[in-house]
């Protein structure tokens, strides 16, 4: 059986190598960004399972790219989860199509919870 795959958008480089060693230990096949800049590149060729993307990017807003993702019939199947330190989280996830959220700080072992019944469903 093929191992899930993970795409992960985080710009904050500590926080995406914590995502990346997790997931590997966890047997998932792991792709990271700092940034959203070429997501749809990144998705053409990567064809994650599951999308764990931060709200705040820099210059790019989370939400907008869950929407674009959301709305392109040969990526809306995939599974995004946001993970964001606002009040609003689920607000947010609610109005971008986003499949889950997980506000931060989290806790790894709940993430991981979550990631698994995403992919499992």
């Amino acid at each position: 059986m093929l191992a899930k795959r993970v795409l992960v958008i985080e710009d904050e480089r500590d926080i995406l190598e914590m995502y990346e060693y997790l997931f590997e230990d966890a047997g998932y096949e792991v792709r990271t960004s700092l940034t959203g800049e070429h997501i749809f590149k990144q998705i053409k060729e990567f064809q994650p399972d599951l999308i764990l993307l931060d709200i705040r990017l820099g210059d790019l807003n989370g939400t907008e790219i869950c929407r674009e993702i959301k709305a392109t019939p040969q990526m809306s199947h995939i599974r995004i989860m946001l993970i964001s330190g606002e009040t609003n989280i689920r607000e947010i996830m609610c109005n971008s199509g986003a499949d889950h959220f997980i506000s931060k700080p989290f806790d790894i072992n709940i993430l991981l919870k979550r990631v698994d019944q995403l992919l499992a469903a």
